[in-house]
């Protein structure tokens, strides 16, 4: 080999070499470039679609609290709708009959309109098909005020009987949008270091961005706003913080949402491959290294795909928790007048979320329906079956007292169109405030436990029936038992007796009975309080909730009216003082009474301008509660709103008045005033205790 040919050949191979190099550089550099504008679709989609699922959310969450409300499209189009759009803070709630006509509105000129009068609102008639519950339409110009943009969602009632049509203007969203987009700056990344920045679309104010900086526009940030296309697809490039970045923008209502990847952080990544393509240039094994640098990229994105559907997951769970919380009764106690009974339920959700719910509501005047539930199945799937079960539950016992024939009723309603395969274990009672009474019926669920007054221990053991939506045609049988004054019902779902420890032994039926048998009282407490004593920090895997309904008993009731004045006070007071000692009070509860009753009488006299006063008093003896409730004739006033005197102030330099109303509060344990009839009525309550 001459030594010009071995010349040639080196600078051949050099030349061949950099042309490898270069070529390599330029088909990486268009690559990563292809890659990086994919990212930033992807990203740019993700962040519409998250939007308006919160939006979606948002609105069936609110809607379902009205239906739950309400039960049928009839009791809807009767109440305050005013009311509804105020507490749910909608900007427009519709309801329309089965035949699509919308009988009842906030906005008055379109009640007695056809819901076929335009595509647009053609499309909710779907919802009376009895198959689909739930319709969203994007943000669009309204049929009715085309100068505006409105998001609306229907949500059917029962078997597609009417449905209820709720929406949002877009200048609502842009009031609630700045703290969603500050969550999304703070925790929302593209890549490694990409980010998004939110901004004003008319005046170009940045609503937020990752520094969290505040009064600037996008121009202090270096965008050129003027560069800045309007068409959504095109990507762009900008000098940020002294770097380029591809960046790509869209509006969404009202708002500029930009999507930013610096470059060199895909630019470092090519130097990097073209490096490696050098080293093993020479080597002739660059197919192989293409092969591991592909088969790496494909790691880095299937990992990026598991943590993209584990975030997902996580919204999930947060949206069903949301969900279920809502349906709920959350006010304890629920019924603070009411002294026959008392009843208070917990939830403490677990990690995956599963369908449970508990539920508590008067039928009518004489009969309180209560039940636990527990729905197969995690995440949102079971949230939304759990609140048709819910809603389901509610509507049919409006007509019937007897839980066989409830839970029937609605075993039917929910097996149909069950294309999910879903199904629900339910336990429903129905008690007879006054007689103690309880009526119930067992679909599948765990068996209650009764602490009797006397501190034993029942299990309420009846044959299960089949749980509901499995089969249409299951057939349901009704229990009957007695509840004495002082007895407890304790309710709970499988979360309970299948919690685990670390050696995943099962806290079960036995140990369940010895927490409510050492239990002073406060069962759902006490027996979360074991169970997790017992687990010993194993993951909670299902829900845990809780029902307690503690039985007093029917009062015994004393009642006689007297004439108002200031003459007449002794004898009410004697009244009081009489079927006080009757049940062998002591003398400072029953001086303590008196006195809060003198006071009563006395503001009745000066303020109401009353006849005649009825004092009726009722005496729970099993719990020694007294409820005295005051009824006069005279014009309305309200004890609750006079202000209480500021006890420090010397005597001489405070008001006249309050010194009454404050002497009562501290002497009872609750007093309340309502304006029913045309008569005031006050209410004093208080328990005795040890003296």
């Amino acid at each position: 080999m001459s030594s010009s040919f071995a010349h040639r050949l080196v600078i051949g191979l050099c030349i061949l070499y950099l042309v490898a190099i270069a070529v390599m550089w330029w088909v990486g550099g268009k690559y990563a470039a292809r890659q990086t504008e994919e990212l930033l679709q992807s990203a740019q989609k993700d962040l519409i679609v998250t939007l308006n699922d919160y939006l979606d959310h948002l609105l069936v969450a609110n809607a379902l609290k009205i239906i739950d409300k309400c039960g049928t499209y009839e009791v809807a189009a009767q109440s305050d709708l005013d009311e509804f759009r105020k507490i749910y803070n909608f900007d427009e709630i519709n309801i329309i009959d089965p035949n699509g006509i919308e009988i009842a509105s906030t906005v008055q000129d379109v009640v007695g309109r056809d819901m076929k009068r335009s595509s647009h609102t053609a499309e909710f008639l779907q919802l009376l098909d009895g198959k689909t519950m739930v319709h969203t339409q994007p943000l669009r110009h309204s049929v009715d005020e085309p100068n505006k943009r409105f998001k609306y969602c229907g949500v059917a009632f029962m078997g597609g009987k009417g449905f209820i049509q709720v929406g949002y203007e877009e200048e609502h969203f842009k009031k609630g949008f700045p703290i969603i987009f500050r969550t999304l700056t703070q925790s929302w990344r593209i890549g490694h270091k990409g980010y998004y920045v939110f901004a004003n679309a008319e005046t170009n104010a940045v609503v937020s961005e990752p520094n969290n900086r505040t009064g600037l526009f996008l121009s202090d940030l270096g965008f050129d706003v003027a560069a800045i296309p309007d068409d959504e697809n095109i990507s762009f490039r900008q000098i940020l913080s002294n770097q380029c970045c591809i960046c790509r923008s869209t509006v969404f209502a009202g708002h500029r949402l930009i999507a930013v990847i610096p470059q060199n952080e895909f630019q470092r990544n090519l130097a990097q491959f073209i490096l490696l393509f050098a080293v093993i240039l020479f080597l002739f094994l660059a197919f192989l290294t293409s092969m591991l640098l592909g088969a790496a990229k494909s790691n880095e994105q299937l990992k990026a795909f598991i943590k993209e559907k584990q975030e997902m997951m996580h919204k999930e769970m947060n949206v069903a928790k949301t969900i279920q919380a809502s349906a709920l009764p959350c006010v304890f106690p629920p019924y603070p007048n009411i002294l026959e009974f008392d009843i208070y339920a917990t939830m403490k959700t677990a990690k995956q979320v599963g369908g449970d719910f508990y539920d508590f509501f008067f039928i009518d005047n004489d009969f309180i329906a209560f039940l636990i539930a527990d729905v197969s199945g995690k995440g949102i799937p079971a949230a939304m079956f759990m609140m048709t079960a819910k809603t389901t539950i509610r509507s049919v016992a409006s007509s019937s007292n007897a839980p066989a024939d409830i839970l029937a009723k609605a075993n039917a309603r929910l097996a149909e169109n069950n294309d999910a395969d879903m199904f629900v274990t339910l336990w429903l009672g129905i008690l007879d405030p006054k007689t103690g009474i309880l009526t119930y019926s067992n679909a599948g669920h765990n068996f209650p436990i009764i602490k009797r007054a006397d501190k034993s221990i029942e299990w309420v053991r009846s044959k299960p029936s089949l749980v509901l939506a499995a089969m249409p045609e299951a057939k349901y049988k009704s229990f009957e038992l007695v509840l004495r004054p002082g007895d407890t019902l304790f309710l709970y779902t499988d979360g309970i007796t299948e919690a685990v420890n670390p050696a995943l032994e099962l806290y079960g039926e036995k140990r369940l009975e010895e927490a409510i048998a050492k239990s002073t009282g406060h069962f759902c407490t006490d027996v979360e309080k074991d169970v997790m004593k017992f687990s010993d920090g194993a993951e909670q895997a299902d829900d845990m909730t809780m029902l307690t309904l503690k039985y007093r008993g029917a009062p015994v009731t004393h009642e006689k009216t007297f004439p108002v004045s200031l003459v007449t006070m002794p004898d009410i007071s004697g009244f009081l003082g009489e079927i006080l000692r009757s049940t062998d009070c002591p003398q400072k509860f029953i001086s303590e009474l008196q006195i809060a009753n003198d006071e009563i009488i006395s503001n009745i006299v000066k303020f109401s301008g009353a006849k005649q006063v009825t004092l009726r008093i009722d005496h729970v003896p099993v719990v020694n509660i007294w409820r005295l409730t005051y009824l006069d004739d005279g014009t309305a006033w309200n004890p609750m709103t006079f202000s209480e005197p500021d006890t420090t102030v010397p005597l001489e330099d405070r008001p006249v008045g309050g010194l009454g109303v404050l002497l009562y509060k501290k002497l009872v344990d609750q007093v309340r005033y309502v304006r029913e009839n045309d008569q005031n009525v006050i209410q004093l309550r208080k328990t005795l205790r040890e003296y």
